[in-house]
Formats: C-alpha cells, sequence, structure tokens
C-alpha cells in the first residue's frame, strides 16, 4: 500500500473549531462549525455541499447542547455506530433529557476534537454501560427512565489522563497520562474492577488505540509509537518507532501516523513492523482523519486554514 497526494483545498472556516465526522452511506467527511455543516465528497472530486448554516449568532447557539441538533439522523447513527474512542453514542432522545447548557460547541464536538477526557458527555460502552470521563475520573451510569443516575466512579491512576479508549471486545478501558503513564481499567454495568498497570514511558502521551480486535495495542507521543501484544491477560511491548507522532489510525493492517510538520509514515503492522511508504505534505499536520472505506485521509493544517487530502492505495 502506498500514499498519494491528491489535493489541497481552503478550509470552510479557519478551521479551529471544526469537528470532523465520516459517513459511508453519503462517502464523505462531514465538518460542522458553529455556523454551517459541510459534507465534502470523497468519491466526487472533493465537491463540497452545504447541509445546513446560518449567520445568526442566537440561532447557531441554541443548535448545541450536548449534541450537535444540525446532523441529519442517518449521520447521527452513522457516527454512533462506528464510534468515538472505541465508544458508541447514546440516542438523540437520551441526550435530550439530560441537562446540558446550549453553548458555542457541543458536548459531542469537543469529544471529536480533543477526545473523551473531561468532556462530561455520556458514551455508550458494552453491556449497556454508559461511561462519562472527569479530568482524573471515571464513571458509570444507567438510564433511569429520562434520568442518568451514577453507579459508581473511579479515580484514575497517575498524572492527568491525555486520551482514552475502549477495548474492542473486553470491558476494559486503556488510557494514557500526559506523563506516559498507561493504565487499563475494568469495569461493568455495576462499577470497576482491577486497574493494570501497562508502562510508564515518562514522556508526554497523546493517543492510546487498539489493532486486531483489541488484541494489539498502540501507544504514541512525544517521539515514539509503542506497540504492545494482549497475552495470558495483560498487554506486553513487541515494539518501537522512534519518530515523531502527533496521532495514528489503522487501517486494517496498515498503520498511518501524523508527524505533524515531517509528514506521514505509513507501515504494515505483523509480527515485524514494516515502513511501506512516507509522504511529505505542503503544510503541518494537526488532524489526520480517516475513512476507511474510501480509503482517504483527511489533514486539518496547523496553522488553521487548510484540508489536504490523501489517498491509500495498492
Amino acid at each position: 500500500m502506498k500514499l498519494h497526494w491528491i489535493k489541497v483545498i481552503q478550509s470552510t472556516d479557519d478551521g479551529k473549531d471544526q469537528a470532523i465526522w465520516i459517513s459511508e452511506k453519503d462517502r464523505g467527511f462531514f465538518i460542522t462549525d458553529r455556523w454551517k455543516v459541510v459534507c465534502i465528497e470523497a468519491h466526487n472530486d472533493l465537491a463540497i455541499q452545504t447541509i445546513a448554516e446560518t449567520a445568526d449568532q442566537e440561532e447557531a447557539y441554541q443548535m448545541k447542547g450536548i449534541y450537535d441538533k444540525r446532523l441529519p439522523d442517518h449521520l447521527y447513527d452513522e457516527i454512533s455506530s462506528l464510534g468515538i474512542s472505541g465508544f458508541n453514542l447514546l440516542g438523540k432522545e437520551a441526550y435530550d433529557s439530560i441537562d446540558s447548557p446550549a453553548g458555542s460547541a457541543s458536548l459531542l464536538e469537543m469529544v471529536n476534537r480533543y477526545g473523551p477526557i473531561d468532556r462530561d458527555l455520556p458514551l455508550l460502552a458494552h453491556n449497556g454501560s454508559i461511561v462519562t470521563f472527569g479530568s482524573k475520573s471515571i464513571s458509570i451510569g444507567k438510564m433511569d427512565g429520562n434520568t442518568l443516575k451514577s453507579v459508581g466512579t473511579v479515580k484514575t491512576k497517575g498524572k492527568a489522563p491525555a486520551h482514552a479508549h475502549l477495548h474492542t471486545n473486553l470491558n476494559l478501558i486503556v488510557y494514557g497520562t500526559n506523563y506516559g503513564e498507561i493504565y487499563g481499567q475494568y469495569f461493568d454495568e455495576n462499577g470497576f474492577g482491577k486497574t493494570l498497570k501497562i508502562d510508564n514511558l515518562q514522556k508526554p502521551l497523546y493517543q492510546v488505540g487498539f489493532a486486531h480486535d483489541g488484541n494489539t495495542l498502540l501507544a504514541c507521543g512525544m517521539g515514539y509509537l509503542k506497540i504492545y501484544a494482549w497475552k495470558a491477560g495483560a498487554y506486553s511491548e513487541i515494539s518501537t518507532i522512534q519518530t515523531a507522532a502527533k496521532s495514528f489510525a489503522v487501517l486494517r493492517d496498515y498503520l498511518i501516523i501524523n508527524k505533524g510538520m515531517h509528514g506521514i509514515d505509513l507501515f504494515k503492522l505483523g509480527e515485524k513492523t514494516e515502513k511501506m511508504d512516507s509522504l511529505v505534505v505542503p503544510f503541518a499536520i494537526d488532524r489526520m482523519v480517516l475513512h476507511p472505506s474510501e480509503q482517504m485521509l483527511l489533514l486539518t493544517s496547523n496553522p488553521h486554514g487548510a484540508l489536504g487530502f490523501v489517498k491509500l492505495t495498492g
């Protein structure tokens, strides 16, 4: 597989307040900001379709609460099923019943941009468990009629968490701290179980996530990407890539690393991690968003203002 640069276009706004969603049905990237919702069609030469738009500040403000009320139902359903950090979303009716003030950004948009830590967005885990992240805590809740009631809360270990991800199959949340400590927290619908200490890297961590149905754990941060394998109830390190790494994405057996100002690297995951390709892009990368079925990456620039597109071919 190779990385193929397509083109760069101007962002629909200055970019810094955008949330980016994937739609398989519409074969595109949906971008939401305070004033509009647009779809960039991956299958149609990246044509831009405006879904909703307003110039009225009060109207824009009222569309935001827990979720963005401008999202079409089919897109919301896709967002829920594709997941955020491994979690699904509650239905719109459940979120509507949970009191949340309006604002310039919804809780859902904040989680899209920055991850679930300290966003207070209730997320749906396995077995109907509802998980909410505080700044240094994780809570389990249940819907009781129209009310979300807390079942239990556990304090996170180490320094303040930076990112978290739900295991593909197990009732296990893996989170990494801003000091590079990596922990796993078991839970069920009634509360929390034991905590696993996976590693202590003593370097800033930006993202954790899974591949191969959760049997492979990945973590990236300042100057590294670590790969761990699941065996006998624990994750053990099997490989380290020394690299600039702001974020990563996984497409089947392929690992894509966002290196910020240094472009993108593509690796094949396996017993031995093999570098397949690299690409220099015409700006420093802030966010990298993968559209799996279209095998396409959307890149946002830093400073904000440009959107770049890369096709994975072969």
